[in-house]
């Protein structure tokens, strides 16, 4: 997993958890990875969200099984609400015991597709790159979004069958990923609207800060001197 993260270009996760701690050492000391602690899941994804926001990347924060996972779905919903592509980590009942009851067990999967673009388990340690890549995928593409892996709390430590490929896809980078088009007649008919039109306003939302398009959106504005508002 650290190794994975630096892969991406991660500079920081962001955390508060008691366990597992082997990723965050390796990550802090072995990858280069800086870990920002918090006083609490809630400023710790406070951090991460606006992180992923400023910089498009996708931006990862780590917490532990059970109460710490609980906490985040509310504080996820304002990231998905502002297409925000941050990924939860957080580890799950120990496989070893899960059923079983022990302290802390918690069915908290479950709670996440609400507020998240993608959320699920791992299925099994050696996966853990694959996996990490889908999730990726979905946070940054099309219209970009939070992103949720549980992970057995057993398995940060367990000795991999086979070694990961541990690679990280140039087109999945950063928001926005794999643009899509309009249809030419949609263009077509937005360019007759605007020529014929004799009051406009341009409504600039979230999407011109996704896509980058400040420069074209002023271009625009000014070749047709069409006053413009924001949301």
């Amino acid at each position: 997993m650290a190794k994975f993260l630096r892969a991406y270009g991660s500079e920081y996760i962001f955390t508060l958890t008691g366990a597992p701690h082997i990723p965050l050492i390796q990550m802090q000391n072995r990858e280069g990875v800086r870990c920002v602690r918090a006083r609490s899941e809630r400023s710790a994804f406070a951090m991460t969200d606006a992180y992923a926001r400023i910089t498009g990347k996708p931006t990862f924060g780590m917490v532990q099984y059970g109460p710490g996972a609980t906490y985040l779905p509310a504080y996820l919903i304002d990231a998905y609400w502002a297409n925000s592509p941050l990924i939860a980590l957080s580890g799950t009942t120990n496989s070893n015991t899960h059923y079983r009851y022990e302290y802390q067990e918690v069915e908290q999967t479950p709670m996440f597709p609400i507020v998240t673009k993608w959320a699920g388990d791992l299925p099994q340690p050696e996966r853990i790159a694959d996996v990490l890549r889908t999730v990726i995928r979905a946070v940054v593409s099309g219209a970009p979004g939070p992103g949720y892996l549980g992970i057995p709390a057993d398995w940060f430590n367990k000795r991999l069958a086979t070694t990961p490929e541990l690679y990280a896809e140039d087109a999945f980078l950063r928001v926005p990923a794999v643009r899509v088009a309009p249809h030419a007649r949609d263009l077509e008919r937005a360019i007759s609207l605007l020529a014929t039109a004799k009051k406009l306003v341009l409504l600039a939302e979230g999407g011109v800060m996704l896509s980058e398009a400040w420069e074209d959106l002023i271009a625009l504005a000014e070749a047709l001197n069409i006053p413009v508002v924001t949301t």
